[in-house]
């Protein structure tokens, strides 16, 4: 984290992650300038990654914008089918009422997902109550586990 990596660094690092004998099961880019072609980049990387358990990207320019939403969706197709990704940090990233709709069925289907960090700023309560509700697992018997999983506004 803080290390200056830009758009450009992402490509670099989905290289590394697609390497089959990595072993890294922490990411932390908190702080960087990866914004939404570096987070595209990074999620090619993921998409074959088989050992990250923790990815955070927490202050990292993602915002609301064309080419964010698009590396969002990246994201989000990610997170449904990751065999390992556990916790995911996007706080204080302004990805607004579009990029939590983008996010909110990857938070629904991927029960692996114990810890998934974002904002609520640019987002309607509603879409930020509905994403929150998401990431709570239900337990057999139709009961509701206590949560887990943690949202920050």
């Amino acid at each position: 984290k803080h290390c200056d990596i830009d758009e450009e660094g992402g490509s670099p690092i989905a290289k590394m992650l697609l390497f089959k004998r990595l072993a890294l099961q922490h990411l932390d880019l908190t702080c960087n300038q990866l914004g939404g072609a570096g987070l595209t980049s990074i999620c090619t990387g993921l998409i074959d990654n088989a050992s990250l358990k923790s990815f955070r990207l927490a202050e990292n320019s993602i915002n609301h914008g064309k080419e964010d939403v698009k590396a969002l969706e990246l994201l989000s197709e990610v997170l449904k089918t990751h065999p390992s990704l556990m916790a995911v940090d996007l706080l204080h990233n302004k990805i607004g009422n579009a990029g939590a709709l983008i996010i909110l069925p990857a938070v629904k289907e991927n029960n692996r997902v114990t810890e998934f960090k974002i904002d609520s700023a640019n987002m309607d309560d509603e879409v930020y109550n509905a994403l929150f509700r998401a990431g709570v697992p239900a337990q057999k018997g139709g009961k509701k586990k206590a949560s887990s999983k943690k949202k920050t506004k």
